[in-house]
């Protein structure tokens, strides 16, 4: 059992624009008192700094909390395993007050509605009215959804709550979860090795998956549903159809899955015959 942290937590580091923080891999040791991912002890030596936007697998592994959640198993482990990787994703930046740590009911409620947002741009990609109808029942006025620092039910006045425009009606909640959480963002222009740079500034790394997840559901093609499993993957070919291959992978085993799952069932078909 790690040392208890102090439960006056520090200032966080003065970053270089762009880039977030985290614990010395060698002192990433989270553990969860009083509902919350307890994230520092004090000591800013063992803090280090990085570049988000150069985690590939940022945004769907903070998705998969948000799958996690659905079912209820594993999202406390998963939330500080994710705290270890990551670091906080910054719920000081929305209070004023001093906080010890990240409660995982607003963490779960964020990773819930970055799930939703990159689902529902899945199934209306692929046409799927019917199934997007369906998602939407089980989300609406249901489940508590992030909004910066709070959490809160999605549930909002539309004219085409009740009409037969699903993706309309899809396209408003998914604009109802990621904007409010990425209008704190800030764009500023600033001199790099003697030429100007346009670089986005954020107080919380929240802000920054939020950002990401606008600039993958504003264009088509980008978030699938796998064939095999179901689970929300992201991807530049519109034409993928499962789960990318594992790191050092060739070959996707989610597609080995299906496609021997297909084999088996012609395989039934013709002992039939």
């Amino acid at each position: 059992m790690p040392n208890k942290p102090s439960t006056k937590p520090p200032d966080a580091p003065r970053l270089v624009p762009g880039l977030w923080f985290r614990r010395n891999p060698s002192r990433n040791e989270h553990f969860v008192a009083r509902g919350a991912v307890l994230l520092f002890d004090g000591d800013l030596r063992e803090v280090i700094s990085y570049d988000p936007g150069a985690e590939a697998d940022l945004l769907e592994e903070f998705s998969d909390i948000g799958a996690l959640a659905a079912s209820g198993d594993g999202v406390q482990y998963a939330i500080c395993r994710f705290a270890e990787k990551y670091g906080p994703l910054g719920y000081f930046h929305f209070h004023e007050q001093p906080v010890a740590g990240e409660p995982i009911g607003w963490t779960e409620a964020h990773a819930r509605g970055v799930h939703a947002a990159l689902r529902l741009r899945a199934l209306l990609d692929g046409g799927q009215d019917r199934e997007t109808r369906k998602y939407l029942d089980t989300i609406w006025d249901g489940p508590r959804f992030g909004e910066c620092g709070r959490t809160r039910p999605l549930k909002f006045w539309s004219a085409y709550r009740d009409a037969n425009a699903v993706p309309q009606l899809a396209l408003q909640v998914i604009c109802h979860l990621v904007s409010p959480n990425i209008e704190g963002l800030r764009w500023a222009l600033s001199e790099s090795s003697g030429s100007p740079r346009l670089e986005m500034r954020y107080g919380a790394l929240l802000e920054f998956i939020y950002w990401q997840v606008a600039q993958r559901v504003a264009r088509e093609g980008r978030v699938k549903i796998c064939r095999n499993c179901g689970n929300v993957f992201l991807t530049e070919n519109v034409r993928a159809e499962f789960c990318l291959p594992l790191p050092g992978a060739t070959f996707s085993r989610c597609r080995s899955a299906f496609n021997n799952r297909m084999h088996h069932k012609r395989a039934k078909k013709d002992l039939r015959k």
